[in-house]
C-alpha cells in the first residue's frame, strides 16, 4: 500500500451504512492519505427492509478489516436508525467533539489523493479565520470563473466531501431554529446575485421542506448555517470528488443520467495558488444559480415538466450533457 510521503493527512470521518463496496473503495483512497486517526460512523439498519441488518452488519466488519495502515479508529456503531438527518448530523458533531478540525467523506464521495493535502494546508491557513465555514472537494463550475488560483470562495456549501473545524460546526443549527427570523428578516434576498425572488421561493421552500420534515436532509442546514452567520465556502478550481451514488438505492441522488454523476475526480496541482483576497467570487455563484440550482425565469415551469420522467431523461442526456461538454471545453 503506498502512503502519503508529504505531510499527514488531518483526521477522517467516514460515514458508510449499507454499500459494501462503495465504503470500502473510499476507504481504499484514505488508505493511500495514511491519517493518523480515523473515525467510523454508520447508523442502524431500518427494521422495514429486509436483509438489510445484515448488510450493515457485513459492512462494518469489511470497513474495519481493511484497515491495514498504522492509525486509532474510533467507531460510532447505532444499532437503531436515526435516518440521513440526525444520523449523519450527530455522527459529525460527535467527530468534531474528539478532533480541531478534520475531513468528512461519506461512502459515495471518492475524493482524488491530492484532497488531504490540499484539507491539510487550507485548514491550517484558515484555521482561526471565523470567514470561512468548510472546504469543499466539488467544483462544478467552469474553470474560466477561477481567476487563476486554485480555488475560490462560494456562498453555496458542496457537501460531496468536504472538511472544516470545530469552531464552524458549533454553529450548526440542526433543527434551524434561526430560519423564520432569517426569513422574515429578508436573509435570502441578500444572499442572491441574480433573480432575487426566484431564488428567495426556491431556497425558501428548500428550508421549509426541511424545517417541516418533508425532506430528511442535514446538508442544507450546513448551507444556511454559513448564510445566516456571513461565512464563505472554500471550493477548488478543479472537482476533486467523484459521486458514486447516483442511482435507485441513493436518497438523495436517485437520477443516474445526472450529468454531476459523470465528473471525474481530479488531483489539483501544488504549490497551491491562493486567491488575492478572501471574497466571494459573485460570477461563479451566479453560475451555479443558474445551472444547479435553477434560479432562473420559468424555474416553475421546468419543475411541473420535470414530474415526467421521459422529460427528465431528455433533459439529462441531451441538454446536461451539452452543459457536462461546454463545461469541460472551458
Amino acid at each position: 500500500m503506498q502512503l502519503m510521503t508529504h505531510e499527514a493527512s488531518p483526521p477522517v470521518l467516514l460515514l458508510v451504512f449499507n454499500r459494501k463496496n462503495a465504503a470500502l473503495s473510499v476507504l481504499r483512497r484514505i488508505a493511500q492519505a495514511g491519517p493518523a486517526r480515523l473515525f467510523i460512523a454508520a447508523d442502524g439498519p431500518r427494521p422495514d427492509k429486509p436483509g438489510e441488518c445484515e448488510r450493515c452488519a457485513e459492512v462494518r466488519q469489511a470497513v474495519l478489516d481493511a484497515v491495514t495502515w498504522p492509525c486509532e479508529v474510533t467507531t460510532l456503531f447505532r444499532d437503531t436508525n436515526l435516518g440521513c438527518r440526525k444520523a449523519v448530523s450527530s455522527a459529525i458533531t460527535w467527530f468534531f467533539d474528539h478532533v480541531e478540525s478534520g475531513i468528512v467523506l461519506e461512502d459515495d464521495c471518492l475524493p482524488a489523493l491530492s484532497f488531504f493535502r490540499f484539507c491539510g494546508e487550507l485548514l491550517g491557513r484558515y484555521q482561526n479565520d471565523p470567514r470561512i465555514l468548510s472546504i469543499s472537494a466539488d467544483c462544478f463550475t467552469p474553470e474560466k470563473l477561477h481567476e487563476d488560483a486554485s480555488y475560490y470562495f462560494s456562498k453555496y456549501q458542496h457537501c460531496w466531501g468536504w472538511a472544516s473545524w470545530r469552531r464552524a460546526w458549533r454553529l450548526y443549527d440542526a433543527a434551524l431554529v434561526a430560519w423564520p427570523s432569517f426569513k422574515q428578516g429578508g436573509g435570502l434576498a441578500t444572499c442572491a446575485d441574480g433573480n432575487s425572488r426566484v431564488f428567495t421561493r426556491h431556497f425558501a421552500k428548500a428550508f421549509d421542506d426541511v424545517q417541516f420534515g418533508r425532506v430528511d436532509s442535514w446538508a442544507l442546514q450546513w448551507m444556511l448555517t454559513g448564510w445566516v452567520n456571513g461565512m464563505l465556502t472554500i471550493l477548488p478550481a478543479t472537482n476533486m470528488v467523484q459521486n458514486t451514488g447516483f442511482g435507485g438505492d441513493s436518497t438523495h441522488t436517485r437520477e443516474s443520467n445526472d450529468w454531476m454523476s459523470r465528473l471525474p475526480a481530479c488531483d489539483i496541482a501544488f504549490p497551491l495558488v491562493h486567491p488575492a483576497s478572501i471574497r466571494r467570487n459573485i460570477a461563479a455563484d451566479r453560475w451555479s444559480d443558474v445551472h444547479l440550482w435553477h434560479i432562473r425565469r420559468g424555474q416553475a415551469l421546468i419543475q411541473f415538466l420535470s414530474r415526467s420522467a421521459l422529460l427528465r431523461l431528455l433533459y439529462h442526456r441531451v441538454y446536461m450533457k451539452l452543459l457536462l461538454r461546454n463545461r469541460q471545453a472551458n
